[in-house]
Parts: C-alpha cells; sequence; structure tokens
C-alpha cells in the first residue's frame, strides 16, 4: 500500500506540491479536512476553455457541505462540514461551457483528525 502524503497539483505559480490533497487510490484527488475547517479550492480553467467561457457550473456533495461560484475562467469551490472518514466523502463537478460541452469531476472529501494522521508520518521520508 503506498501512502500520498501530497499531491502534484497546480497553484497561481504553476506547478505546486499541495499540502492535505492526496491521490486515492481511484486516481481522483482527496482534499483532506479536520473538524469545522472551511477549505476554499480556486479553479483556473483557462487552459482547458479554449476559447469559450463556462456557461454554468454545479457541485453535488456528499459528506460534506460545498458551494460553488462562477467567474469564467474561474471556478471557487467552498468545502465545509466533512463528516466522511472513508472513500464515501465526494464532491461530484459538472461544468457546461459556452460550445455546450459538459465535463465532470470527482473531488472525493475525507475528515482527518490532523495531529493523529499527521504526526506518525514524517514530511521527508
Amino acid at each position: 500500500m503506498t501512502i500520498h502524503r501530497h499531491w502534484i497539483g497546480y497553484d497561481h505559480r504553476g506547478p505546486a506540491t499541495l499540502r492535505n490533497i492526496r491521490q486515492d487510490i481511484t486516481g481522483e484527488p482527496v482534499l483532506l479536512l479536520d473538524e469545522g475547517e472551511v477549505r476554499t479550492v480556486v479553479m483556473d480553467l483557462t487552459s482547458y476553455l479554449a476559447g469559450e467561457t463556462i456557461s454554468s457550473a454545479t457541485a453535488a456533495a456528499e459528506g460534506c457541505t460545498a458551494s460553488i461560484a462562477t467567474a469564467s475562467p474561474l471556478i471557487t469551490l467552498t468545502i465545509s462540514n466533512a463528516t466522511a472518514y472513508d472513500i464515501e466523502g465526494k464532491v461530484t463537478l459538472t461544468i457546461t461551457l459556452s460550445g455546450g460541452e459538459v465535463r465532470k469531476d470527482t473531488i472525493r472529501v475525507r475528515r482527518i483528525d490532523r495531529y493523529a494522521a499527521e504526526n506518525p508520518v514524517s514530511d521527508y521520508t
């Protein structure tokens, strides 16, 4: 079994190693939230849009609460109240582009006890 402590992604400066985001065994990103934590994820879809705009975006949450705001090409996803300790927690994004294309993505969401989950494993293994 491989434990992924970080997930390689992109932030406003380019490629980055993001803390508390890991890759699930399903290949999907997993966002780890402490009790009561609220996380905002901003996604820049500029490279994906290719001249189109975002017509609509929805977020369906299971095992957490999610809200979404759109200002093409940015999507801001706010996730809170994580209750799932396993693979059941997720946010399914449905993004419709101006050309009619529909894109669906899943972000897994898991509640953790940060100190119990992070302390036993060194950051530099």
